[in-house]
């Protein structure tokens, strides 16, 4: 008895990463304005945070006078939506230093949130989240997801995962020359190869840097492709 023939497999494109280009992120961020998640988007662009780990962030994890940001806890949705609010494992948990650019962006962005408190009354659920929904509550990762295919629209771009600018962030900051042992440190992960060897102790300093290196390449308007 003779074996069934096997299908032959087409490419294998799963694994494939999604970067964006400078002009894709010109125009992303001009989108991502226009749907209300253009700060959080630059966050997690210059940083590389997760997407839950943006949704979990609190106030109270930034220090404006340091410019110091612990991250440390994660925000899922689970069925029926119930948010879950849990602390991240322990490689992923770091505290990083933002350049005050960044900071003051951010300082702008709880005034107004403060003022949105205001007109909303009883009805804001005050969590203490720094990108809540409309009414102070977590924002479902759902949303931002959907929010996120919007701006990708809008920037005539194709369908692409909110994951995509946390890999975009890894190659921009081996392309603007940082450090791998910096830029895995900062991001919370660990790579099996890695081609600088250092017994020099990463510093905020060095995180404040790598930061402000994807800033300056995005700001850098006389460059444009």
């Amino acid at each position: 008895m003779t074996e069934p023939k096997k299908r032959a497999r087409g490419p294998q494109t799963r694994n494939l990463v999604r970067v964006f280009t400078r002009n894709e992120l010109y125009s992303l961020q001009e989108a991502a304005e226009k749907e209300g998640i253009g700060l959080l988007f630059l966050v997690a662009l210059s940083t590389g945070l997760r997407r839950g780990e943006l949704l979990g962030l609190h106030w109270q994890d930034l220090e404006m006078e340091t410019r110091a940001l612990s991250i440390h806890r994660s925000v899922s949705l689970f069925p029926k939506s119930d948010f879950l609010e849990r602390e991240c494992a322990p490689l992923h948990q770091r505290a990083i230093k933002l350049p005050a650019l960044l900071v003051q962006h951010l300082q702008r962005h709880q005034q107004v949130q403060h003022e949105v408190r205001q007109q909303a009354g009883e009805e804001w659920e005050e969590r203490g989240l720094v990108f809540p929904n409309e009414r102070g509550n977590y924002l479902s990762p759902y949303r931002l997801s959907q929010c996120f295919q919007q701006a990708l629209e809008e920037a005539n771009l194709p369908s692409t995962p909110f994951h995509a600018v946390r890999n975009t962030t890894i190659s921009l900051l081996l392309m603007l020359g940082a450090e791998p042992r910096v830029v895995q440190s900062m991001l919370g992960v660990s790579w099996r190869d890695t081609s600088t060897i250092s017994i020099a102790p990463i510093t905020l300093d060095h995180y404040e840097n790598a930061i402000q290196r994807i800033l300056d390449f995005l700001h850098n308007e006389g460059e444009k492709e």
